[in-house]
């Protein structure tokens, strides 16, 4: 499971979370590697070998990518066909084309706006403190550089239990603070269009739905549930004009709900992000996957670790 693949030029202004970051260099390392040692299925392939209870033979991966990032497009997939391995993109359809960036990227890029202007500004800090009276950001402004981006995560992971409508009031009001929207100022930091995406789905990469506006589904109810499975699907077939065959939670959150959700739109398959292997016997609406990110993969023997379960 990748997310983004960045050059090591960008990485340093990424907004994403290390966790989901891994470099150019390192990428084309870790499908050299695939394609010299695995058997690197297509979605239909692994598809097929589910629905008919056929194992998966020896060695085989299947190579995933969620959210739909321009550098997808800019890194990765030049890669892809070079080293000829096929993947799945499992894609947001209400960001495709549009700027803008999950919150979680906006969040941290205001924060990084407001840490440089408080440390160029002595009196910054109390000032906008004044305005804004948060200990968890007031925490973030006074932490040391090198310890800010672990921070700003750890911020994240208490919004991250708020309301959509909770986190939204506080963008807008940092937004309004520091006079930026949060959203990406370069194409590099946002996702791809639909005439990117049409040049991958001809040329071996598969396309999935991620949902339409990356919700936590097991916060939703049903028919809400139901518009994000239904309406991504539909959208990503127009364009496309191929079958939708799978589903990756947002977040990798699901439940029974959700996954019968999910079956009964028309998917034949879907991921989650819990870490470990799937045969063909294990439950097709609950696929587990192995987390790849620059940390603990960016050499071809710890990668060959993670993707074997000793790290």
């Amino acid at each position: 499971m990748y997310h983004r693949v960045v050059s090591e030029q960008d990485k340093s202004h990424c907004h994403s979370h290390d966790g989901i970051i891994v470099s150019k260099t390192a990428f084309e390392k870790q499908m050299r590697f695939l394609k010299n040692h695995f058997n690197v299925l297509s979605l239909n392939e692994f598809i097929d070998r589910i629905e008919g209870r056929k194992a998966f033979g020896y060695k085989s991966c299947l190579v995933t990518f969620d959210d739909g990032w321009y550098d997808n497009f800019q890194n990765a997939y030049p890669l892809l066909k070079e080293i000829g391995i096929p993947a799945v993109i499992f894609i947001t359809t209400d960001f495709v084309g549009t700027g803008k960036l999950f919150w979680q990227e906006r969040i941290t890029g205001l924060l990084c706006r407001l840490y440089d202007a408080s440390k160029s500004d002595r009196d910054f800090t109390s000032c906008f403190l004044r305005e804004f009276p948060d200990k968890e950001i007031e925490q973030i402004l006074m932490s040391v550089r090198g310890n800010l981006r672990g921070v700003i995560y750890q911020y994240i992971s208490i919004l991250k239990k708020k309301s959509k409508e909770e986190i939204e009031i506080i963008i807008q009001r940092l937004s309004e603070l520091t006079g930026k929207s949060g959203n990406g100022d370069s194409t590099k930091e946002s996702f791809m269009n639909w005439d990117e995406i049409k040049v991958m789905a001809g040329n071996g990469i598969s396309f999935g739905s991620h949902g339409k506006s990356h919700a936590i589904l097991t916060r939703l109810g049903k028919s809400e549930v139901e518009k994000e499975a239904l309406e991504s699907k539909a959208l990503i077939e127009r364009m496309l004009g191929t079958p939708v065959l799978s589903f990756s939670y947002p977040n990798g959150d699901y439940s029974e709900e959700v996954t019968e959700i999910v079956r009964h739109s028309g998917y034949r398959a879907a991921f989650s992000t819990e870490s470990g292997t799937h045969s063909a016997d294990d439950h097709p609406y609950r696929i587990w996957r192995i987390n790849i990110h620059e940390d603990m993969t960016d050499n071809v023997p710890m990668f060959m670790a993670r993707i074997v379960g000793l790290w």
